[in-house]
């Protein structure tokens, strides 16, 4: 009778022992976890959000507020390119999350510090997406933008639009263009900001990516933003006008850019195309558009009309080399020898261009200096004048000056 009692005393020994170690083990672990602003904490709130498996890349915690980006996963194996950046803030008891392209995500985004994501990465960030699309001329039924690389080219999209074939997740379109590819501009316009220095790049939302942001000419406040070009890689600089079709950039991988498997931040290299570890670095040209609220819109491209994801694109965005034609035309009271005006005479340019249209006319008379030619010209003076003049296109071709002379003399009038 005595060996059952000393089992008995042995097993509740061994009981007490195991929850020692358990209550030290597993209570503090579960605090941590649950009342802390920590990467636990925070998984488990996100996943209140999420219906799929996830991975969080690039992430920062600096309480009360924390940033990332949220990538599905399946078999260790990314879904998509990228994923969707979030802000959260810790408010002593639970995490408060919101994603980016949405109004809640853009007020937390100015509380996020440039340790967390730098200024270039939030001005990116700053949009939503809007329910309105780019408006349509009325008369032509046309938006203005062609495919954003060269005519007869085609390209893969990857990712487009918020929803259907291969969603976005925003109003933009992630073209597939190989590295060094050329990049050309999708609709004419100015040049309002390059940035072209940095070689980050990977599944990290915190890259710095090269960009370049092109406003709308006539101001309509509309802006064209392409982003992942290549390190020294622009062809313009800010204030210049760029026309429809003309290169502006090669494309590259920088900023938050990844490919078909999950890699950590930092892996990936940028310049020669290769990455260490198991990531594999996706080059392409991501485009969208802003209004004047910072919100995404979608478009058609006249070339194509509307594209898609997961679908190939041939460009029509001709690449125009060929200057405008002007003629002159000179009206008033020619003389009996026709070599001469005996009355003022009124000076017409008329300029043509068949592909981008003629973006100025200028004219120099009697060598007074160029003037922007826009009214007709009037000349009074008796003597022999000569004017020079030529147009410009909206692709920057030039046409060479012409000359014409004629002689005004009033004065025979009354001979």
């Amino acid at each position: 009778m005595g060996q059952p009692k000393d089992f008995f005393r042995q097993f509740l020994g061994l009981g007490l022992i195991l929850s020692i170690l358990l209550s030290w083990q597993v209570a503090p672990t579960a605090a941590a976890n649950y009342g802390h602003a920590d990467e636990f904490s925070l998984y488990m709130a996100l996943h209140q959000h999420i219906d799929q498996d996830f991975r969080i890349h690039g992430l920062r915690i600096e309480s009360p507020l924390a940033t990332g980006a949220i990538v599905p996963v399946a078999d260790d194996k990314a879904i998509g390119i990228s994923g969707t950046v979030f802000v959260a803030k810790w408010d002593g008891i639970s995490w408060s999350i919101s994603f980016e392209g949405t109004h809640e995500f853009r007020q937390q985004l100015m509380d996020v510090p440039e340790s967390m994501l730098p200024a270039a990465v939030k001005k990116v960030l700053d949009y939503e997406d809007s329910n309105f699309p780019m408006p349509v001329n009325s008369e032509t039924n046309e938006t203005g933008y062609k495919l954003p690389y060269t005519s007869g080219l085609e390209y893969k999209i990857i990712r487009a639009w918020p929803s259907g074939n291969c969603p976005h997740g925003s109003n933009a379109v992630d073209f597939g263009l190989p590295m060094g590819s050329t990049i050309v501009a999708a609709r004419s316009g100015i040049v309002i900001d390059v940035i072209e220095n940095s070689t980050d790049c990977g599944f990290n939302p915190a890259n710095i990516g090269n960009q370049i942001v092109i406003r709308h000419d006539p101001d309509d406040g509309y802006t064209d933003w392409y982003l992942h070009i290549a390190p020294y890689g622009a062809f313009v600089n800010i204030g210049d006008r760029v026309a429809q079709g003309q290169p502006i950039a090669r494309s590259h991988q920088t900023g938050y850019t990844s490919g078909i498997s999950v890699c950590d931040p930092g892996t990936c290299k940028c310049g020669d195309g290769t990455c260490t570890g198991i990531c594999s670095p996706g080059p392409h040209l991501h485009f969208h558009i802003l209004d004047s609220e910072n919100k995404r819109v979608y478009t058609t491209f006249d070339d194509v009309g509307a594209v898609e994801g997961c679908e190939s694109y041939v460009s029509g965005n001709i690449s125009d080399q060929t200057a405008p034609k002007t003629v002159i035309s000179i009206s008033g009271i020619l003389a009996e020898s026709r070599q001469q005006y005996i009355s003022p005479v009124m000076i017409r340019l008329t300029a043509t261009d068949d592909l981008k249209g003629v973006a100025y006319v200028e004219y120099n008379l009697n060598n007074a200096g160029w003037v922007t030619y826009d009214q007709p010209i009037r000349v009074r003076q008796n003597g022999l004048h000569t004017i020079r003049y030529h147009a410009v296109d909206n692709f920057g071709n030039r046409e060479a000056d012409k000359t014409t002379q004629f002689q005004v003399d009033t004065l025979s009038l009354c001979k």
